[in-house]
């Protein structure tokens, strides 16, 4: 019967010690290429490894804090589409209710002036600026918060180089005016008088008609002067009227406060 051959621990020592030598001995782009070598064979081993210590330290973790990756997938596939339609409500209210920050209308001509002087006092509410009738300025011409396109008043009085703007707070001003109830999602006609001080006052509205606060206050179209709704505010207050429960008595907040103005932009009459 032949003998097992057995190999001795003294000749496994020498082998190694032989290709330690070897290894040190060889050349830095030789043993590059050995330990790629090594990476691209045992790296997959290394990796599977290191995968099931993590899956046994994430199993041993609180189920609480732990859910299945289907189960996260859900939650944010679902949160993705809930922000999509998000987005396109939001661009459908922005259409409905005609917030744009472009020019009222395109290609409209706009005159920029500078505000020479202000009248806000008593129930006068009126700045001086310095655009006229050369600069294509008339009466009824509406004006502007520049950049912004807010109605802030009218032009009241004109000269060659000065014109006055009559501001939508003034006691003597009155405007056709366009109300967004968000409640109905439509426009309510209405008029605008300003109280002397720094808000409007829109009367004779049925409360049959749902309206609240913070619903949108709009300049209403004119031929000639103003092609598209343009905001003017706010509703800031709203209650039944005093002398007549079946009205509102609603308070309008204009969105720029006139004082706080050093220039303003007038929409040109194109007729």
């Amino acid at each position: 019967m032949a003998r097992k051959k057995t190999v001795s621990t003294g000749k496994i020592f020498a082998t190694l010690i032989t290709i330690s030598v070897i290894m040190l001995l060889l050349p830095q782009k030789g043993t590059k290429s050995l330990n790629f070598l090594f990476d691209e064979i045992f790296n997959p081993f290394l990796r599977y490894g290191m995968a099931t210590a993590e899956e046994v330290f994430r199993m041993s973790s609180s189920s609480e804090e732990q859910i299945s990756r289907s189960e996260y997938d859900k939650l944010w596939t679902a949160y993705h589409n809930l922000r999509s339609d998000l987005m396109a409500f939001h661009k459908k209210y922005e259409k409905l209710a005609k917030i744009r920050t472009s020019p009222p209308k395109s290609g409209a001509p706009i005159v920029l002036a500078e505000v020479l002087n202000s009248s806000i006092s008593g129930l006068r509410q009126e700045l001086l600026i310095n655009r006229g009738q050369i600069d294509g300025i008339g009466v009824g011409q509406y004006v502007l918060v520049p950049g912004e396109h807010s109605i802030i008043g009218t032009i009241s009085e004109t000269s060659n180089a000065k014109s006055r703007v009559r501001l939508v707070t003034d006691a003597k001003h009155d405007l056709k005016v366009l109300i967004w109830s968000e409640a109905m999602k439509k426009y309510i006609e209405a008029q605008m008088i300003g109280d002397g001080k720094k808000s409007g006052k829109i009367p004779l509205i049925s409360t049959e008609y749902e309206i609240n606060t913070g619903d949108t206050v709009y300049a209403a179209t004119k031929k000639g002067y103003l092609e598209t709704p343009r905001i003017i505010g706010e509703i800031s207050k709203i209650s039944r009227d005093q002398n007549n429960p079946l009205l509102w008595d609603i308070t309008v907040r204009p969105v720029y406060p006139a004082e706080e103005l050093n220039d303003v932009a007038i929409i040109i009459n194109e007729n």
